[in-house]
């Protein structure tokens, strides 16, 4: 069966092109034009996205009948967020609803994420490390991470590489997929990434409906701030809506924030390393027991031994310790972001994409 294929081409000043096998995205101007640009170029070729949060409900609950029953209670939660979106991003969103044609499904898979907490099943688990300049092989930091989502049969097939160049806001890159208004794995111009893990079975609050979406609050953290010191203000300075963690690094070097409604830990490298899964592990939030959704302790583990064994990390190193940690089928996005040259090295595709060869991006190019 032949893969989907992104059509190359240009329309409202935006642009598609390929990059290797990776699809890229060029979309800048007003949140209504980038919404323009994001819909013609990338969103109306893979409509199928828009089934995804139901499809994802489907493959949990054994059918698309509940699933139709079980997406009502989680839409009507997901527009209370709608206000909570920053002014550009729910610009944004609303301009590509009406674009779609079906504003409920555009919301859907903007908000879903934000409310794991309010229903029985999870949905995906992510591995990360980042290596200061003291560890890395190539004299700068680096941010290696996989994204592991269901597949479901498609949701591989539609990565992109989206390069944002916002209206008065830094240019920054998305690794992520269309339709998608925030952003799960990215970097700016100024060599600040960061890339967002799901937490499992932590304690206290779960879900701050009066939060900022946590994917939307990643894009406005790179759209607005060039520093770690900076990424961590702003999520102080602002509700969160659910738990996550986040590793960020910027041309000095990498830390984890641990974020929840109620509190934001950070942790800083041990032994020059940044690890991190899906469970809390800093103080005051770290569980005795953490629950091990998707191995996530094992997984853990596995990168803290790599980060025991006290050698420099390059980017073929990363590569090789995230295929260790891969989830199978599940590994869809596999990347390590070098902020202090603004590259990107990435796998798109079927899992484990961490045993795909991965394309070189200079991002400076596009910034």
């Amino acid at each position: 069966m032949a893969t989907f294929r992104y059509p190359e081409g240009t329309a409202g000043g935006g642009t598609l092109s390929y990059a290797g096998p990776v699809p890229v995205l060029r979309a800048g101007g007003s949140p209504e034009e980038i919404a323009g640009q994001t819909f013609a170029l990338a969103l109306r070729p893979a409509l199928r996205l828009l089934d995804y949060p139901v499809d994802l409900l489907a493959y949990h609950l054994g059918g698309r009948l509940l699933a139709r029953l079980a997406v009502r209670p989680l839409d009507r939660l997901g527009r209370r967020l709608l206000p909570r979106f920053p002014a550009p991003h729910r610009r944004e969103l609303e301009a590509l609803a009406l674009l779609a044609g079906d504003p409920r499904r555009v919301y859907r898979a903007n908000t879903l994420f934000d409310l794991k907490n309010v229903q029985p099943w999870r949905l995906f688990g992510c591995s990360s490390l980042a290596p200061d300049p003291t560890r890395s092989g190539t004299g700068g930091p680096l941010l290696g991470r996989n994204l592991d989502f269901f597949p479901l049969g498609y949701l591989h097939e539609y990565g992109l590489v989206t390069v944002y160049a916002p209206d008065g806001c830094r240019r920054f890159a998305a690794v992520g997929f269309p339709g998608a208004v925030g952003c799960f794995s990215g970097m700016n111009d100024a060599g600040l990434a960061v890339v967002s893990h799901e937490v499992y079975g932590a304690s206290g609050r779960g879900f701050d409906a009066r939060g900022v979406p946590f994917a939307a609050a990643i894009r406005r953290v790179l759209e607005t701030c060039a520093t770690v010191g900076e990424a961590e203000a702003f999520f102080r300075a602002h509700r969160r809506t659910t738990w996550v963690s986040l590793v960020v690094c910027d041309r000095d070097g990498p830390a984890v924030l641990e974020v929840g409604p109620g509190a934001v830990v950070r942790r800083d490298p041990a032994d020059g390393v940044s690890v991190c899964t899906n469970h809390f592990v800093g103080p005051g939030l770290a569980s005795a027991r953490p629950a091990n959704t998707f191995g996530t302790v094992r997984r853990h583990r596995l990168l803290e031994r790599v980060v025991r064994a006290g050698r420099r990390l390059g980017v073929a190193d990363l590569f090789a310790t995230l295929h260790a940690a891969n989830l199978g089928p599940f590994t869809i996005q596999t990347m390590v972001f070098e902020p202090a040259r603004l590259r990107l090295h990435l796998a798109l595709g079927p899992g484990p994409s961490s045993a795909l060869p991965p394309t070189e991006l200079s991002l400076a190019d596009w910034f």
